[in-house]
């Protein structure tokens, strides 16, 4: 499994997203509530981790305003 991230935008503070780790081991949990993490990233903070309930973690990584078209690709 590679390595899983969530990008927040420059002044979001608050994130729900899917774990694709839950998904790809459960294939039965793909969108379902069951199957996400969410949390929280202070606007003074650039980068932080999440962890499912099932215990992946996942890197939280905030975006900046001057980031070029793409550059998450």
């Amino acid at each position: 499994m590679h390595e899983q991230m969530i990008w927040l935008p420059p002044r979001a503070v608050g994130f729900r997203e899917l774990c694709e780790a839950c998904e790809d081991e459960h294939p039965e949990l793909a969108g379902s509530a069951a199957a996400t993490v969410s949390g929280s990233l202070r606007l003074d903070e650039e980068r932080g981790w999440a962890t499912c309930g099932r215990g992946h973690t996942m890197r939280v990584l905030r975006m900046h305003a001057a980031m070029p078209a793409g550059a998450l690709r």
